[in-house]
């Protein structure tokens, strides 16, 4: 799923925001999905310790997982933002964001896709027909990036201490006026695949 994300892309406070937002739900949308979705390189976890435990090539440790404290102390510009994301010199992500395929991409939540499509792209679900989930997945997201436009930092900070994937989601439905299908729908895919 790619969510429209043009007028985020350059608003490096926003972007920086719904980065952090995406940090620290990513415990509770992994909860969501199927085990296979949870350790696969291809979606990988946002966090440095799940993501480090990955393998991307038989003898090649994937390493670009985040820390909630370099995302918080990054400071809110363009340039500092795409340090942070990309692990590079600001010159020479240029390359890096050209490179269709680079490693940055591959989280469950891309944001590599902003400098090519102008979108966030949603990597987390697995393959399905079934319209229901596509549609609920789809208005989960769209509420996630429409509340780190009006979500502070700090209470997403706070979130993040929050413990446990449901009791997570509820907490930001919470703060955040989210709609009681919504949040039916991401309880429910946390039972479904808890284990």
């Amino acid at each position: 799923v790619h969510l429209d994300a043009a007028d985020i892309k350059d608003a490096p406070t926003l972007l920086r925001r719904l980065f952090l937002l995406y940090f620290v739900l990513d415990y509770s949308i992994l909860a969501m999905v199927p085990k296979p979705r949870r350790s696969n390189v291809y979606c990988a976890p946002l966090d440095n310790t799940k993501a480090s435990k990955l393998k991307r090539y038989p003898n090649r440790t994937y390493d670009k997982g985040f820390d909630i404290d370099k995302i918080v102390s990054t400071r809110p510009t363009k340039k500092d933002f795409l340090e942070m994301f990309y692990k590079k010199k600001y010159e020479d992500i240029p390359d890096e964001i050209r490179n269709h395929y680079n490693e940055a991409r591959y989280h469950g939540i891309n944001f590599h896709s902003l400098g090519q499509h102008g979108t966030v792209e949603i990597r987390y679900l697995e393959g399905t027909l079934d319209a229901h989930t596509i549609n609920n997945w789809i208005a989960l997201h769209q509420h996630i990036v429409d509340s780190a436009r009006v979500m502070r930092e700090i209470d997403s900070i706070e979130l993040f201490h929050v413990k446990g994937p449901k009791t997570r989601i509820r907490k930001f439905a919470e703060m955040t006026s989210m709609p009681d299908y919504i949040l039916e729908f991401a309880c429910s895919r946390i039972d479904e695949f808890k284990n």
